[in-house]
Parts: C-alpha cells; sequence; structure tokens
C-alpha cells in the first residue's frame, strides 16, 4: 500500500481585494484514509501588505504547514479526512487597499496517515530557470507534493515539471508586469532517501521563484497473522 492520487483542481484570480476569496471546488472520491493538500501562491500587486487571514476546506479550517516568499509567496495547507462528493477550498485575503493575485491549487490524495501525515518538507528559492526543492530522509510508500511560484511579467514563460513528477496544475495569471505562473505537482517514493522536485522555466531572463515541497505519509497497515494448524491435537 501507498498514498496515491485521488483528482487535482485549480483555480485563479486577479484582483482580489480586501476580504475578498478565492474558492478551488473538486470532487473526492470515496477511498479510505483522505487527505487533501493546497497550494496558494500569490502576489500583493499594491505593495501594502496582504496576509491570508483563513483557510477552509469544506468549510473547516485547514492546517498550515508553511510559507516562502515575500514579494511573491508560496503558502501551503492541509486537511484530514475530507467528506466525499464536491468540496471547496476557500482562502481570504486581508489588508487595507491591496490588490492580489493568485493561483490555488488543490492535491487529493489516500492511504495516508490519519494521526501524523506530515514527514518531511523543504522549501526554497533562487534566481534562475530550474526552481529545486530537496525533501530529505523520504520514507518509502509515501508522496512529496511540491508547489512553486515563477513570476514572468511582460515575458512568456512555460513551467515543464521534472522527471518522475507528475503535473497536477499550471496556471498563468495577471497582466503586465504582474504576470507569474503557479503549478504543483507530485512523485510517489519509491524508495527511501531523497526526493528532488523540479521544474524547467523556457523564459528569455530569469526571474526569482519560490518553491516548496511537502512529504505525505502512508497509513500504517496492519500485518495478518497466520492460523495455526495444531497436528495430532485430539487424536
Amino acid at each position: 500500500m501507498a498514498v496515491a492520487h485521488d483528482t487535482a483542481a485549480v483555480a485563479s484570480s486577479v484582483g482580489i481585494a480586501d476580504g475578498g476569496t478565492i474558492t478551488t471546488t473538486l470532487t473526492i472520491g470515496s477511498n479510505t484514509n483522505r487527505l487533501v493538500y493546497g497550494g496558494v501562491t500569490w502576489t500583493d500587486t499594491s505593495g501594502l501588505g496582504a496576509s491570508v487571514s483563513s483557510v477552509t476546506f469544506g468549510g473547516s479550517a485547514m492546517t498550515f504547514i508553511g510559507t516562502v516568499g515575500v514579494t511573491q509567496v508560496d503558502d501551503s495547507y492541509y486537511f484530514i479526512a475530507p467528506s466525499t462528493g464536491s468540496q471547496s477550498m476557500v482562502t481570504t485575503f486581508s489588508g487595507a487597499d491591496i490588490t492580489v493575485n493568485c493561483v490555488q491549487g488543490v492535491e487529493s490524495m489516500y492511504n495516508v496517515h490519519q494521526t501524523t501525515p506530515l514527514g518531511n518538507s523543504n522549501a526554497n528559492s533562487g534566481l534562475d530557470k530550474t526552481p529545486t526543492v530537496t525533501v530529505a530522509n523520504c520514507s518509502v510508500d509515501s508522496m512529496v507534493v511540491d508547489t512553486v511560484i515563477y513570476p514572468n511579467g511582460a515575458q512568456t514563460l512555460t513551467l515543464t515539471v521534472g522527471a518522475n513528477q507528475t503535473q497536477r496544475w499550471n496556471s498563468s495569471i495577471g497582466a503586465g508586469s504582474s504576470r507569474f505562473r503557479g503549478a504543483g505537482s507530485t512523485e510517489p517514493v519509491t524508495a527511501a532517501g531523497s526526493i528532488v522536485m523540479s521544474w524547467t522555466a523556457t523564459i528569455t531572463t530569469a526571474v526569482e521563484w519560490v518553491t516548496q515541497a511537502v512529504e505525505f505519509i502512508v497509513v500504517a497497515t496492519t500485518a495478518s497473522t497466520p492460523q495455526k494448524t495444531l497436528v495430532g491435537v485430539g487424536a
């Protein structure tokens, strides 16, 4: 048994003001030991200090994992045991006179440990064309999920997911100098050790990117005890 992908969805929104929201809706399958991961990649084009005030899934608060970035921000959250069917992740922003552009992706998984789902994690930033983050000491049968935000302004940009990863979303948003691309992927851990999550940016001039990745642990399994056959008893 290993952590496995169920479904994923993405939404994008421009010009989010104080108290405004972004909503990503997807349909959760009926597999057991479910978990959803939410990656919120955003910029505040006003420069007036926007912040995330709440993040919910199915109306209940999600658990914060981590954040990276200042000008371009990559936040991550998770929610254990979501209900099946159509559910939504809703992120609310706050700050006077803010203008936020956001790409929000949600990844649904199953066979995830329900009490201690998080394994190792890491974040990184750089000024080149190869956004990369390494998660060390991953356990076999777990799943690593990453998100990345790469601003491109007026430049044309494509992001190509790394080997062994599966792209779950890849969306461009904004106009002019405020354009960026937010993307996410998964990679199953088939052998214990370090997992490198990477993307390749096709762009003329490199721009500063930020990325983070987190490992989700497989649910504990209980080995069955074989029945013993007693030979000669009662003969």
